[in-house]
């Protein structure tokens, strides 16, 4: 009897506990990553920051087009949209959090994608959308760069 009483005090809290989940999840299909990115990466833009570290990079440029990023070449590693933005966007190495901002050539940008993880030091590759033109001129740069994090 005292058995069959645990049994089913398991089961309800099991069936609880996959219902809090599934609500959970419910409630991240409805939030709105993307939106929620380009109000932080604005907010930021506008916030004037002092503590920054810099340090030499070697920075390369890439374009969202297939030949160059995975099949869906405008979503970036961090899940937003990166095509055809006002801003500043740079892949960055692991290191890195999304959201970290650097300053290039007095110009910020906004880690919102990843590099190939064989870059795992001090590398950068600005995104330059569709201007294949811009990101072969840009070509490949040692710079210093001021981190904000």
């Amino acid at each position: 009897m005292k058995y069959k009483i645990l049994i089913t005090i398991c089961l309800i809290l099991t069936l609880i506990n996959a219902y809090l989940i599934f609500q959970a999840y419910q409630a991240a299909d409805s939030f709105d990553f993307e939106e929620y990115a380009n109000t932080m990466i604005r907010e930021q833009a506008a916030e004037v920051k002092d503590d920054f570290t810099t340090e030499v990079f070697e920075v390369s440029a890439y374009n969202t087009v297939k030949s160059q990023t995975d099949s869906n070449e405008c979503e970036s590693a961090s899940g937003v949209n990166i095509c055809d933005r006002d801003f500043g966007i740079v892949a960055c190495p692991h290191k890195f959090p999304f959201g970290t901002e650097f300053e290039i050539n007095r110009q910020k940008y906004v880690c919102l994608d990843r590099m190939n993880a064989r870059y795992e030091g001090n590398y950068l590759d600005i995104n330059f959308d569709k201007d294949i033109k811009g990101a072969l001129e840009f070509g490949r740069q040692q710079l210093s760069i001021r981190v904000y994090e």
